[in-house]
């Protein structure tokens, strides 16, 4: 069901969440949300999913610790959502891999490979877009671009 959404406010719970999971160790939650971003049209369960799989994937490549930033933004027709670790980064030759269904770096029984193909499906349902850009031993940004309206 989609209606007005505040993605600030998705932003925050699923930080708090997360933050409860008590997983990873020495991780510090950072949410920086405008005070006027506009709202979008969208399913806010779906997003918050989309959103937790992958702060969840940042968690886990952040092993000895480090800063998970929750950011949002408004840009021209859109809002754009970033979810950005300071872990280990994405090699480039798995990049064009990453949202295939059961593609998994992580050891078995860690990860089914499904937490970014069903983030893509979620977003791209809702007429938006997802980026990446990883540095190796510098951390990864993942960035939804969600539509404000659907035409």
């Amino acid at each position: 069901e989609r209606h007005s959404v505040d993605i600030g406010e998705i932003l925050r719970s699923s930080s708090n969440l997360i933050s409860h999971q008590k997983r990873g160790s020495n991780i510090a939650f950072e949410v920086e949300v405008p005070d006027e971003l506009p709202q979008v049209i969208a399913d806010g369960g779906q997003i918050q999913q989309a959103v937790i799989a992958l702060a969840t994937n940042a968690i886990d490549a952040m092993p000895d610790g480090g800063t998970l930033t929750f950011r949002a933004s408004a840009k021209a027709n859109r809002v754009a959502i970033e979810i950005q670790d300071t872990g280990i980064g994405i090699p480039t030759e798995n990049l064009s891999k990453i949202y295939e269904p059961f593609f998994t770096t992580k050891e078995v029984g860690k990860g089914t490979g499904l937490g970014l193909a069903v983030c893509y499906g979620i977003i791209t349902d809702h007429g938006g877009r997802v980026a990446v850009r990883s540095n190796v031993g510098k951390g990864t940004t993942f960035t939804i671009y969600l539509p404000l309206s659907r035409h």
